[in-house]
């Protein structure tokens, strides 16, 4: 089965991650840290300039996730496809 190198690299970390809540936190805390702890600061002092900016890192924050994960998803995608190919040319019956 021939994977392209973004292919390759998709399921690879697809594989290598923790599927948990503590590998999701560990994976993306610096990237929620910023957003939640300007919209704290924001509240606790009452500054509505400091919300807007925790708001306006979660939005960029959630784009950027939705971004990624669709592209990654387009290149597990191409890669489950050759995958189900390659099972299907050998005869053998693909996961259900």
């Amino acid at each position: 089965m021939k994977l392209t190198n973004d292919e390759k690299a998709v399921v690879a970390r697809y594989l290598g991650s923790d599927p948990s809540w503590r590998g999701v936190l560990a994976a993306y805390w610096p990237f929620l840290a910023p957003s939640l702890i300007a919209g704290t600061y924001g509240v606790y002092d009452q500054n509505h300039i400091a919300c807007s900016i925790g708001f306006i890192l979660l939005a960029c924050f959630a784009m950027w996730f939705f971004y990624h994960g669709g592209k990654e998803g387009i290149y597990l995608r191409s890669a489950l496809e050759k995958y189900e190919q390659e099972v299907s040319a050998l005869g053998e019956q693909p996961y259900t």
